[in-house]
């Protein structure tokens, strides 16, 4: 029969486990601080400088941060190519949407499969389409993967 603490016992085991984490040479520790200090300071600089779209530097910084730098610097790089990948659909859509609307004389065909395939997607025209905007999302996106390995750089990983 297998016993488990009940709830005091539980108490005790997570707070052993929470202090045995409480030393700069504890990896948790460690991750913990760079993840806080990098989105933190992310979201800092966005509501400091008013950055528009600015959601997506502290969200790059959180999604590709990991406690291990080559597993950090192979996230950015994923996500770098994903970010730029799914903008330029996304805006490809954008503009088949567009187009859409300029081949209806052609065809009943081409207007269905151009409005099908922009709504399976979702895409905001107005904002998707917008080069300002993508520019701002890829950039952030870098500047957020940036601020991750530079996190690694400043506080040891191993």
């Amino acid at each position: 029969m297998l016993r488990r603490p009940g709830f005091f016992g539980s108490q005790r085991q997570a707070l052993a486990a929470v202090r045995s984490h409480i030393r700069f040479s504890s990896p948790v520790l460690r991750h913990a601080i760079r993840l806080s200090l990098g989105v933190g300071g992310c979201v800092a600089a966005v509501l400091i400088w008013h950055v528009p779209h600015g959601f997506w530097l502290p969200l790059t910084v959180l999604m590709v941060t990991r406690p291990y730098r080559a597993h950090t610097r192979e996230r950015v790089g994923m996500r770098i190519a994903g970010n730029i990948l799914g903008v330029t659909v996304a805006s490809g859509m954008a503009v088949l949407v567009h187009i859409a609307y300029a081949v209806a004389p052609v065809g009943y065909v081409a207007l269905s499969a151009a409005l099908a395939a922009g709504t399976v997607f979702l895409i905001d025209v107005t904002s998707a389409a917008d080069l300002h905007t993508l520019v701002q999302r890829v950039v952030l996106t870098v500047l957020g993967g940036l601020v991750a390995v530079l996190t690694h750089a400043c506080i040891r990983s191993d």
